[in-house]
């Protein structure tokens, strides 16, 4: 079994970033439905088929559409479940490693290709550490909000704001900042 969160380990990420574990809280929820593996301790991935595109300049858009396309808002193929595992592993096997640049991992969706920024040398040793337990996601996320200076959005409640920087510009078409507001107010009432 993969180690979990303990309330210990949110309030120590709180106390780095100066913000609620009810913020934190939220974020997980909203990024993983707050755990970082699925079913069979399978790290959370989500394979992002527009970050594919990018970084491969488009070449499989015709043979593998449904790895390489451009972003689409509600894309049918990306559920974050086993299935990415698959769409990532067909990529690897078109496009080597940097397949794992192109997904988002564990419990607050970390991106592959953040992997320098967070100190790894590969975005397959991020895979690898993420795959040792949800606290080492969470130390992964406290140094992502630390390098990208989104403490004090977080700090601050400035939700939309954190949302944007977070997930992209599309986040309101994504309801992203609301919903990230009522996970904060229900955790914050357990808290």
């Amino acid at each position: 079994m993969k180690a979990i969160l303990t309330p210990a380990d949110y309030k120590r990420a709180a106390a780095a970033l100066g913000c609620e574990v009810a913020i934190i809280r939220a974020v997980a929820e909203k990024e993983s439905d707050g755990g970082g593996f699925l079913k069979r301790q399978l790290l959370v991935v989500r394979f992002e088929g527009h970050i594919f595109q990018r970084l491969t300049r488009g070449k499989f858009n015709k043979t593998h559409p449904t790895l390489s396309h451009a972003y689409m808002r509600k894309c049918p193929f990306n559920k974050g479940t086993i299935s990415d595992w698959r769409r990532l592993e067909q990529a690897r096997q078109l496009a080597g490693d940097v397949a794992f640049e192109c997904a988002s991992y564990g419990m607050f969706q970390i991106m592959g290709f953040h992997y320098a920024l967070l100190g790894y040398k590969s975005a397959y040793d991020l895979v690898q550490a993420f795959n040792q337990g949800e606290g080492t996601q969470l130390d992964a996320f406290v140094r992502y909000i630390q390098k990208q200076g989104l403490a004090d959005a977080l700090r601050e409640r400035r939700l939309q704001a954190f949302a944007d920087a977070y997930n992209g510009t599309d986040s309101a078409a994504n309801n992203y900042g609301p919903d990230l507001l009522a996970l904060y107010e229900h955790y914050r009432t357990l808290d």
